[in-house]
């Protein structure tokens, strides 16, 4: 109180809150009181107060009459404020005919503060009066550009009046743990068909969403960026009506980039169709949550058929799909790095960053560590900026080649080499990279990373390269010190190009090996 009464620009957070409510990180609290004058006093003063955010929270009242003595006060401020960017109502019982109107008194607010982008309401409840005076304000607001309803519930006839409020310039609406089922979707649909203004950030968490309210959903594929469904019981059939009503034709693409199933009911039927999904030209997912399902070996090879010809999936989650064993998450390791031939590993799927597996024991086994070490080469290859795909899915089948075909062999005893100082530089490069992979764990490695950086850089042909050191396979050897001090110089040099290649060009990111 003091602050506001002083004006200090230091308060930018405050929290209106009972007494022992726990107070967010950096929020300044205001405890509630049954003083009217002193109501009035904090709402007059919030019209010049330089706060960003701000909490209401009255859990405290249930008496709809203080509500609306306490929502009325503030409103003196509310309504002439422009700094506040994020408000949140937390466990208020708005009564229109209690309230007078609190939503029409505070419609300037909305209307001529600039700042205004995020309304939050959580375990509030609305009468059908309040969700018309309350979309007739926000419907007002051209800035508002996220609204989120957590636990709070609406009629048919509620939600109709609340519609427009949910439409217009928003980019994220969540609305969860509420009673939206398939009516609410169609009517929020229709009106996104309309106007042409569908949020690119959906979530629908925790509802009673089926496939009738996918079947809905599915025009907006093109539109939509984000969409989760977490914890409705939509099934399989509800995911082939989500996909259903899509024009595949590779021309029309879908903007969806982040889709949520966990706790959706599916199986092995669905991944059929995620399968098309993850592969297929018009779609670009690159986030697919599948936890706590019922999916199989079977459908988890199906995702992993996606995933062959899938240039674009980065994060994968499978977690608590207990009919998924070590046998069918191994193949993941196939996918990410098929060492079958040569040209099979620089061709494997270089996009896949992070994949949760179905059990946590997988990620100590030693089929779970191979695995997240061919997504953190994936990781790897993307840091940098602005990298092309091509750029990218090189750096990353180089790295596995050299990987599996020439340092693991090495480490792991397998070739016996010799060095002449009159063979050229291809021939030396097996040399260079059994150096690499002496260094790797070792104090060098920013010699390895530079080093590999030039291997990059020349576009050596590794596929001819780990031929023929395949081909020298007879038993490890030990360098002799004339071959050690030769491949120190070599290096040296390579760490120098590096060096001046870099200085030439400064804001160029090195390669990572690790």
């Amino acid at each position: 109180m003091d602050k506001l009464d002083r004006g200090d620009k230091s308060l930018s957070k405050l929290i209106i809150s009972p007494a022992g409510t726990p107070s967010p990180p950096g929020y300044e609290q205001f405890k509630t009181t049954t003083l009217p004058k002193v109501w009035i006093a904090i709402g007059k003063r919030l019209a010049n107060a330089t706060l960003t955010q701000l909490i209401i929270d009255l859990s405290d009242e249930t008496n709809p009459q203080n509500i609306a003595r306490w929502l009325n006060a503030l409103s003196l401020g509310i309504k002439k404020n422009r700094s506040i960017e994020y408000m949140c109502f937390s466990h208020v019982h708005f009564r229109e005919r209690y309230n007078d109107s609190f939503f029409v008194k505070i419609a300037p607010f909305w209307r001529m503060n600039k700042n205004i982008k995020n309304l939050e309401l959580n375990s509030c409840v609305l009468d059908t009066i309040s969700c018309h005076s309350f979309s007739y304000s926000i419907s007002k607001c051209s800035h508002l550009k996220s609204i989120s309803m957590n636990e709070t519930h609406f009629t048919e006839m509620d939600f109709m009046a609340l519609s427009p409020a949910l439409c217009g310039s928003l980019r994220s609406l969540k609305i969860t743990n509420g009673d939206l089922g398939g009516y609410e979707i169609e009517l929020l649909s229709k009106s996104w068909m309309i106007d042409n203004t569908v949020p690119a950030v959906l979530d629908f968490s925790t509802n009673q969403i089926d496939s009738e309210g996918c079947r809905q959903l599915s025009g907006l594929l093109k539109v939509f960026k984000t969409v989760s469904l977490a914890h409705n019981d939509i099934g399989d059939y509800g995911i082939e009506c989500f996909f259903g009503h899509h024009d595949w034709n590779p021309m029309n693409y879908s903007h969806i980039v982040s889709l949520n199933l966990q706790d959706t009911n599916i199986s092995d039927s669905a991944c059929e169709v995620l399968k098309v999904v993850i592969g297929n030209e018009p779609f670009h997912l690159k986030e697919l949550i599948l936890d706590d399902n019922d999916i199989s070996n079977v459908g988890f090879d199906l995702l992993l058929d996606g995933l062959t010809d899938d240039d674009d999936l980065e994060h994968l989650s499978i977690a608590n799909n207990m009919k998924v064993d070590a046998d069918g998450w191994k193949r993941l390791l196939n996918v990410l790095c098929d060492i079958s031939t040569i040209e099979d590993t620089y061709y494997s799927n270089y996009t896949l960053e992070v994949c949760i597996p179905p059990h946590n024991h997988y990620n100590s086994s030693e089929k779970g560590k191979a695995i997240m070490k061919m997504c953190q080469i994936n990781a790897n290859a993307k840091k940098g900026r602005r990298k092309e795909k091509s750029v990218t899915s090189h750096l990353s089948g180089v790295n596995k080649v050299l990987l599996c075909h020439l340092i693991t062999p090495y480490q792991q005893g397998s070739y016996s080499l010799s060095i002449n100082d009159e063979e050229d530089d291809d021939k030396l490069m097996p040399y260079v990279l059994e150096w690499m992979s002496i260094n790797e764990n070792e104090s060098n490695r920013l010699l390895v990373r530079n080093a590999f950086y030039i291997i990059c850089r020349q576009n050596i042909h590794l596929f001819e390269l780990a031929d023929w050191t395949k081909r020298k396979r007879e038993g490890l050897q030990s360098l002799s010190r004339t071959n050690e001090e030769y491949l120190d110089t070599l290096a040296a040099k390579a760490h120098a190009a590096n060096l001046c290649h870099c200085a030439k060009r400064p804001k160029r990111r090195l390669y990572n090996i690790e």
